[in-house]
């Protein structure tokens, strides 16, 4: 049996564990929301039909939803395209990765849009080859490169949604 000999440094470390859990709020949001998105994008196939629709619906506003461009699972259209099945996927894994390497890679100002731009270019290339007839892309390279978009654009996300976390706290912990 371990018996704490000094109860203030228990209690100091209990109080730092403390500290570091409310630092990670903004990350653990950013994981649940774009997991709950990745999720709903993919349960068309088992929901009711009248909310089925009301889910392809809400997502045909960001996404074409071509029927030979779209996954299916037992028969049923998944709510987006392969590319955007690739972002939204890749979306909760940034906030993991954001999680691993925050302290690490501290990217501001116009490094972090150069870097937005340059995730789109694998997307831009697979998109255009098959357009102008030089190969055609499949559901594969469209998953790949919209993966590709989506951890980068996740890890940007996710470092906003902690950055707004964290000053929300400050402005009410002065």
């Amino acid at each position: 049996m371990v018996k704490y000999e000094n109860t203030r440094e228990s209690a100091d470390s209990f109080g730092a564990r403390t500290d570091i859990a409310k630092k990670n709020t903004g990350w653990i949001f950013a994981l649940f929301c774009t997991a709950a998105i990745a999720a709903l994008v993919s349960l068309t196939p088992v929901l009711p039909t009248a909310v089925r629709e009301i889910v392809m619906n809400l997502f045909s506003g960001v996404c074409h939803q071509l029927p030979h461009r779209s996954p299916y699972v037992d028969g049923i259209q998944l709510a987006v395209c392969h590319r955007c099945m690739g972002i939204y996927w890749a979306l909760p894994v940034a906030a993991l990765v954001y999680r691993g390497v925050r302290g690490f890679w501290p990217i501001k100002g116009r490094l972090g849009v150069v870097i937005m731009i340059a995730a789109a270019v694998p997307a831009g290339i697979d998109w255009i080859g098959d357009v102008i007839g030089w190969w055609e892309n499949t559901p594969g390279s469209r998953v790949l490169t919209g993966s590709i978009f989506g951890l980068v654009a996740g890890y940007f996300l996710t470092r906003a949604v902690s950055d707004m976390v964290s000053q929300r706290r400050k402005r009410k912990n002065p």
